[in-house]
């Protein structure tokens, strides 16, 4: 089994906002190397929503990263006092103006490791309804794009490109099947 890192020093500075720690380390070999981490206070939550017509339902939002719009689940933070499935259920509704029927966890999974240490709990959310139409949120506005779900799953991984969305789709299909040869 590997050891783990030792710690030798650590720098955290500011990056526009956004701390990074700046990680002198030993690694198991006796080599020192410098890392880098962004830290991340709080978790994440990812959907995979599906309407009462078995539809999904999509993003489309531009990620200056890339410089291009991506299709994506809604995705976001989990705000102070609430749970991941009332976090993945308020971003649903923000993002897309759908409310869930019902919402099932998949599975907790961590999300960029090389550089983040953040969790995302990825959900099912079935027989969503239309409450309210949406545009996004003020700084983050989205586009909502309704796809039939064998259509929707078949681009994971292609035209749906980010990491976090195909991740939950393919936890959304394996669980839809495994269900589905419950029954």
């Amino acid at each position: 089994m590997l050891a783990p890192y030792q710690l030798l020093d650590l720098t955290v500075v500011d990056a526009g906002g956004l701390p990074v720690e700046l990680r002198h380390v030993r690694r198991p070999d006796g080599k020192e190397i410098m890392l880098r981490r962004i830290p991340y206070a709080g978790g994440g939550v990812a959907v995979v929503a599906l309407t009462e017509d078995n539809k999904l339902i999509f993003v489309r939002q531009w990620r200056e990263a890339i410089n291009r719009f991506t299709i994506e689940i809604p995705s976001g933070g989990i705000d102070p006092g609430e749970t991941p499935g009332e976090g993945a259920a308020r971003e649903l509704l923000e993002e897309t103006g759908y409310e869930p029927g019902t919402i099932e966890p998949l599975a907790r999974l961590c999300g960029m490791v090389s550089l983040l240490d953040i969790k995302i709990d990825f959900f099912l959310a079935r027989d969503c309804r239309l409450a309210a139409p949406s545009d996004g949120e003020a700084d983050e506005p989205t586009g909502v794009l309704l796809l039939d779900a064998a259509d929707g799953f078949a681009l994971a991984g292609c035209e749906i490109d980010e990491s976090g969305s195909v991740n939950g789709l393919l936890l959304a299909e394996r669980h839809l099947r495994r269900t589905a040869a419950t029954r």
